[in-house]
């Protein structure tokens, strides 16, 4: 009997959100503190999509983060730049007042998820966030519309030229 066509999915994961909450998991301040291998973790989270969703077949992982507006290097942004079947497309990380914010992350994932959906090239979206306004904005969309959302706790986070195109 012939196998099911799979349905074409792309995993959108929202960096900040993810780090923060290993941050909150381990007790540690920074993500430089975590020292997690990033191309472990970028495999473990497509092998728990295909675990969660066996009937989709993942087409890339696109991460969004926030680059410092001066420009400065981020190591784990360079090893997902650099891993196969990942994208990564940033925001700006903005300092006021001590406190650092991220400002065209979310901007950025929605356009994307919107884009993707247009041009037909997904069926299916995965999506690991928190912000609030995307479970919102997922909750509302048409009944019609085909994809699955993953996401926890509602919390916000926050475009810049990507270095590379996706």
């Amino acid at each position: 009997m012939p196998q099911p066509r799979l349905a074409n999915a792309i995993m959108y994961i929202d960096a900040g959100y993810l780090w923060l909450t290993l941050q909150e998991m381990t007790g540690k301040t920074h993500r430089q503190q975590l020292g997690i291998d990033q191309v472990a973790l970028l495999r473990l989270i497509g092998e728990l999509a295909l675990r969660h969703h066996p009937e989709v077949r993942v087409l890339r992982q696109m991460w969004y983060d926030a680059e410092p507006e001066n420009g400065s290097p981020v190591m784990h942004h360079q090893l997902i730049r650099d891993t196969p079947g990942a994208c990564l497309r940033t925001g700006t990380l903005r300092f006021s007042d001590g406190v650092a914010r991220q400002k065209g992350v979310d901007t950025r994932l929605v356009a994307d998820v919107v884009a993707a959906s247009v041009r037909g090239i997904t069926s299916e979206v995965i999506i690991l966030a928190g912000d609030g306004d995307l479970v919102r904005l997922w909750r509302s969309r048409p009944t019609k519309a085909s994809g699955r959302a993953s996401g926890t706790s509602p919390r916000g986070h926050g475009v810049a030229p990507t270095k590379r195109r996706c």
